[in-house]
């Protein structure tokens, strides 16, 4: 009778997570038809079109992170009419919403029955409703508004609505660091499945975008290597972890500055400098007004560790943390010299990492059971920076249709 009682609730979780991913598919594709087909507002779907429809014309090569690039041409029946690309491209970004929202309800529901979150929950379905919440909720997720010029130039948000290719791969950034938290949280039981789970994501996560690689693979490398001792088992599978990902953006590196006519501006050459980010990505900001925008990006982190700095026990949490820190690291001493320069290449693994992190809290948050009214007082902080980051989410969304600021 258990088991079909289980079955039952699996089933329900399963069909609610189904719905609620093409639910959100639905929307954001009715969005985006209205902001570019009907209010003709500029985005960075447009230009990735464009790009498609030179390649297409045969004035120009697929950009290296040609995931995007190819599932549209796929998708629209390898045509080359702008028009039906351009309706393409809108379906592939909403279904990549969609996907992440699923993709982080069942690996957030994951973690919660795994007790990699949270102590205790009183039932099942309590657990299953988190995961849907912090699912669709941490893709709302938007730092308060401190850019006097654009509510989105100087942010390092959780989310970004407007490029397409950190879009599509925001779901295999979920992925990866769901099963990089279950290959921590086991020590040193050897699971070569799961490596190999985790390589075949991070890899096909880069096709579409390398970004969030910069961030995780060091981050994960470092705290598998803390815990393996060195043992030589160990280091061989975080090797089959981590290499073919590291094999991907060689090529994507070498295939950039092979066709360097074909790219947005030219060959990428890297240079190192202390704030080299806030140098490049926002060069006109005074030093208060970037401290500003840094503090909005990584506010619900700073608040949610000085709450409850236990939480950095658990190996979602080091790992989600560790990741921001180390993004944020390269954003500040990494940038790209030379006609690429302004193009910040180096903000994208920032925004991934601080969204993982941020769904990892929301739903810490939620499945946070206090015990005492301290403890009370600080769930209700915390929850309700997070709904006004919801709402914020919301607001900018909403602000796009109507002042056209994107």
């Amino acid at each position: 009778m258990g088991e079909v009682l289980n079955q039952k609730k699996t089933s329900s979780f399963r069909r609610n997570a189904i719905l609620l991913s093409v639910l959100t598919v639905v929307i954001t594709m009715g969005y985006y038809m209205l902001l570019i087909g009907v209010l003709h507002r500029i985005t960075d779907i447009q230009l990735h079109v464009s790009m498609l429809y030179n390649v297409c014309l045969g004035q120009g090569s697929v950009p290296a992170n040609a995931g995007f690039y190819e599932v549209v041409h796929l998708l629209s029946g390898f045509t080359c009419n702008p028009g039906r690309l351009l309706i393409i491209a809108i379906i592939v970004v909403a279904m990549a919403w969609g996907g992440l929202v699923g993709v982080s309800a069942y690996g957030g529901i994951g973690l919660l029955q795994q007790g990699e979150l949270i102590q205790r929950i009183s039932t099942t379905a309590n657990v299953k409703g988190m995961a849907l919440v912090a699912a669709l909720g941490s893709c709302l997720l938007f730092p308060l508004p401190v850019s006097t010029a654009s509510w989105y130039v100087g942010l390092l948000p959780p989310n970004v609505y407007h490029n397409s290719t950190i879009i599509t791969a925001m779901p295999f950034s979920i992925a990866a660091v769901v099963l990089g938290t279950q290959c921590l949280a086991a020590g040193g039981a050897v699971n070569w499945c799961k490596d190999l789970y985790l390589a075949l994501v991070l890899a096909t996560g880069a096709i579409f975008k390398p970004s969030y690689a910069f961030a995780f693979v060091p981050a994960y490398a470092v705290l598998f290597l803390l815990q393996s001792r060195l043992q030589v088992v160990q280091i061989m599978r975080l090797a089959l972890a981590i290499v073919p990902v590291l094999l991907v953006i060689l090529g994507q590196l070498m295939w950039t500055n092979h066709h360097p006519q074909d790219t947005l501006g030219g060959a990428s050459h890297v240079g190192f400098a202390f704030l080299a980010g806030w140098h490049t990505f926002v060069p006109d900001y005074s030093s208060w007004h970037v401290l500003g925008c840094a503090v909005s990006s990584f506010l619900v982190p700073i608040v949610a560790y000085g709450l409850r700095p236990d939480w950095l026990r658990l190996p979602a949490h080091r790992l989600g943390l560790l990741s921001l820190l180390v993004g944020f690291g390269v954003f500040l001493f990494v940038y790209e010299t030379g006609p690429r320069a302004m193009h910040g290449n180096f903000i994208w693994q920032v925004i991934a990492a601080n969204h993982v992190l941020h769904w990892i809290i929301l739903l810490a948050t939620l499945s946070w059971i206090p015990v005492n009214i301290s403890q009370r007082r600080k769930k209700m902080v915390l929850l309700t920076l997070l709904i006004i980051e919801v709402l914020c989410g919301v607001t900018y969304m909403i602000n796009a249709l109507f002042v056209g600021v994107y």
